[in-house]
């Protein structure tokens, strides 16, 4: 039996999409800070864990800066051509990119990842573990790429990373939908072999994690707007 479809994106990401679209168009100007959750609760009529992931989603793509005490800010943006962020793309052709840049990231992480990166990285598994929304799975499930990105050290590969962020969202969430939490095992393991310094095994665990993942969501076939 195939698993039903979600079609409906979690709140969080609605709220984001808004924020990001009064980003881009100036509406929010760098420096301008953004409403507070509670401002946000009020507005999208969301909980409080919405309007968190909101912002949480915003900062993890570059766009503003959470400051203890004082909020969130937006953040001046690059002005490369944001044509790519645009494009349509194929989950076929998406995973296989995937396959190229997460698979080295790995690798690289095991060479270079600091222990509070290590440390940062098992527990964004165990709290993607431990959530029982779809939402939160997907949020986690894409923060911990995010951070084996970041663990990399290659500016490169973050920042790519980064540009195709939208498209990562809307996968992992897709991925959830089907798939559940299950992905924390992989992240797990792919922790070991980072912590345990083997390039070559924390590879070959991100292209089982990969491989996976298309197998057990082959029946979606659309493409990521």
């Amino acid at each position: 039996m195939i698993p039903a479809r979600c079609t409906q994106a979690p709140k969080y990401e609605h709220i984001a999409s808004q924020l990001k679209h009064s980003i881009l168009t100036g509406e929010l100007l760098p420096g301008d800070k953004l409403p507070s959750e509670a401002e946000i609760c009020s507005t999208y009529g969301v909980s409080r864990s919405s309007a968190r992931g909101a912002i949480s989603a915003l900062a993890a793509q570059g766009l503003v800066e959470t400051r203890k005490g004082s909020g969130s800010f937006v953040l001046e943006q690059c002005t490369s051509d944001p044509a790519l962020c645009l494009q349509k793309i194929n989950r076929i052709d998406l995973f296989e990119f995937r396959r190229i840049l997460e698979t080295e990231s790995a690798g690289l992480a095991a060479q270079r990842a600091d222990d509070t990166a290590i440390a940062h990285m098992r527990r964004l598994a165990i709290l993607m573990q431990e959530s029982s929304s779809k939402a939160d799975i997907a949020l986690y499930d894409e923060k911990f790429h995010l951070a084996l990105a970041q663990a990399s050290h290659n500016s490169a590969i973050l920042q790519i990373f980064k540009l195709l962020q939208d498209s990562f969202s809307k996968m992992f969430y897709q991925n959830v939908c089907i798939m559940g939490s299950e992905g924390y095992l992989y992240h797990l393991k792919i922790i070991s072999a980072i912590e345990s310094r083997n390039s070559d095994l924390a590879r070959e665990y991100m292209q089982e994690h990969l491989d996976r993942a298309v197998e057990k969501t082959s029946m979606i076939n659309y493409n990521i707007p």
